[in-house]
């Protein structure tokens, strides 16, 4: 194989039938080159979440800040979230691509979503008027918040460009995974941020620290639960159109994540529309 073609150039084989070992000795040729840029950006991902979900929990109890203990256990999340889609990568080029982005994709949406409505619920009750009192006895640290946003926010403008990198050299954000583990680096922005406001707000306006926390808890998870519901439906989408490949209408089908698909049926390969077109 030419040493210019990259690993977008051959995309994902899910189906063979007939004599396709050519057809699967092509896609190998091109997964096995090592570490990608989209292994390197999501590793680079995984490593900065972790680190800064691991020191701020600390941090959270500290400050006795809900709003932080959120952010830390989607963070958490979010690191388990690159991690697997590693593995995706690591795949691409085999039939198991498809069906483990699919099955990794939809159990880290679920995973944040319900740590996210679990963790919120103390500054709901709060919201409501049942927890005041409770709520009332806890000072919130404005200090130790502001650290951890100010953390967060360069945390993620790392990760931002490492994406942003990993897009130009390969065009590679319409992979699943990739777009799934982006939109976790794009809510956690909008998190930090968060985080810096409700700081701002303590320190200037004197605001009072419980609810200013309680609220800012609720606007992060509603920054939560809005990318959750996208990455469903489109996750949905991308279920619904793998199933339509694989009912046995079309046999030997190849799906590329572009524009085009190379699907290989006995000896011969031909260019079919993507899936994801459906």
């Amino acid at each position: 194989a030419p040493s210019h073609t990259r690993e977008s150039d051959i995309g994902d084989v899910v189906f063979f039938c007939g004599d396709t070992g050519s057809l699967r000795s092509l896609g190998r040729a091109f997964t096995d080159q090592g570490c990608t840029q989209n292994m390197r950006t999501l590793g680079l991902s995984a490593v900065l979440f972790a680190t800064i979900a691991v020191l701020q929990l600390g941090l959270a109890f500290a400050a006795n800040s809900q709003a932080l203990v959120v952010d830390c256990m989607s963070m958490a999340v979010d690191s388990g979230a690159y991690v697997g889609s590693i593995f995706v990568e690591m795949q691409r080029g085999s039939r198991m691509h498809i069906p483990l982005e699919i099955c990794i994709g939809g159990i880290s949406l679920l995973s944040l979503a319900y740590l996210t409505i679990q963790t919120t619920q103390e500054p709901m009750r709060f919201v409501r008027g049942d927890g005041w009192r409770q709520a009332q006895q806890r000072t919130v640290n404005p200090y130790i918040c502001l650290v951890c946003g100010i953390g967060g926010v360069i945390f993620d403008v790392v990760s931002l460009h490492a994406f942003w990198a990993s897009s130009n050299e390969e065009g590679a954000l319409v992979a699943m995974s990739m777009w799934t583990a982006l939109m976790h680096v794009g809510a956690d922005f909008l998190r930090s941020l968060t985080t810096l406001v409700m700081c701002l707000l303590l320190l200037l306006e004197q605001v009072d620290g419980a609810a200013a926390d309680a609220w800012a808890s609720l606007v992060m998870g509603g920054f939560i639960l809005f990318g959750v519901t996208c990455g469903l439906l489109e996750w949905a989408r991308k279920l619904w159109a793998w199933a339509q490949v694989s009912d046995g209408k079309r046999q030997g089908v190849a799906n590329f994540e572009g524009e085009d698909s190379v699907a290989g049926v006995g000896d011969k390969v031909f260019v079919a529309p993507s899936p994801l077109a459906l």
